[in-house]
């Protein structure tokens, strides 16, 4: 009984006194900069979910990269690619496998591209694959080619009233991204 109580104990000390990391969703000065990132570093479909409401950030220490996060147990869960310039993937990778590590907790990325697998790979994590994105090409789109299921839901969804723009996530108006957002 003793022996499991200074476990506890040990245990107990460990957790406090190891390095903080924030677990609170981002504040809004750190998603505006985030944001900022994106506009210059973003370069693929899923990079603009890095603004969910819901997400933490790790910014490199010059603040020129980041990655976002949630914390769940003792496990980063890291989403798309880390944001940053191209020469700097791999320093800020160490980075935050070196934060991540100091507060004790393991990384798992989902969503990363190619590039950034083989980058993480070099800083000693192991690869996955679970899936593939779907990329559509609108100029070469038809929608007669669309099966017919496909078409009559399209054609229910018109006849609400819904409405498409398409458009990148920079181009919209903040009132429409946050309405976008709360969805």
């Amino acid at each position: 009984l003793h022996v499991l109580l200074v476990v506890g104990v040990v245990y107990a000390l460990v957790r406090l006194l190891r390095p903080l990391i924030p677990v609170a969703p981002a504040s809004p000065d750190e998603r505006a900069h985030a944001r900022a990132l994106l506009a210059r570093y973003g370069h693929d479909s899923l990079c603009w979910f890095h603004l969910r409401r819901d997400r933490s950030y790790l910014f490199s220490p010059a603040g020129d990269g980041f990655v976002s996060y949630r914390i769940r147990g003792d496990v980063a869960l890291l989403g798309g690619d880390p944001v940053c310039a191209p020469e700097a993937l791999r320093a800020l990778i160490r980075h935050v496998l070196d934060v991540f590590a100091a507060n004790g907790l393991i990384p798992c990325v989902i969503g990363a591209s190619a590039e950034a697998m083989r980058a993480y790979r070099a800083e000693g994590m192991r690869a996955a694959k679970l899936g593939e994105e779907a990329v559509i090409s609108l100029p070469e789109f038809r929608v007669e080619r669309l099966a017919k299921r496909v078409r009559r839901a399209a054609r229910v969804i018109a006849g609400q009233g819904i409405e498409m723009h398409i458009g990148t996530m920079a181009e919209l108006d903040s009132t429409l991204v946050s309405q976008c957002e709360a969805v």
